[in-house]
């Protein structure tokens, strides 16, 4: 049983939810549609692009929850929804427009 499906499933969440941590702390919403190992990119990402920082900082200034999922973006009341498998530039572009 240490390693059926539920423990996997416990210690993956176990991960997520330090990885929700640090992604909040930057601005990002995790919203479990991507994987850890992409979670993590994005966050380093986000640490060491600071056009990418400051766009998601002009988010949490303008009150827009920023979601992160794995491929589908999109915009709604109050939120917006980033994908993690779009490059930096677009993240951006989407986030500011052209």
């Amino acid at each position: 049983m240490a390693n059926g499906a539920i423990a996997q499933a416990r210690i993956k969440k176990a991960e997520f939810d330090a990885l929700k941590n640090e992604a909040e702390q930057l601005g990002v919403t995790l919203t479990g549609m991507a994987t850890n190992d992409k979670i993590m990119e994005l966050i380093k990402r986000i640490k060491t692009n600071p056009k990418l920082a400051r766009a998601i900082d002009l988010a949490k200034e303008n009150g827009v929850v920023l979601l992160c999922t794995a491929t589908d973006q999109a915009v709604g009341a109050g939120y917006v929804q980033i994908a993690i498998a779009r490059t930096d530039a677009k993240i951006i572009k989407f986030l500011l427009g052209e």
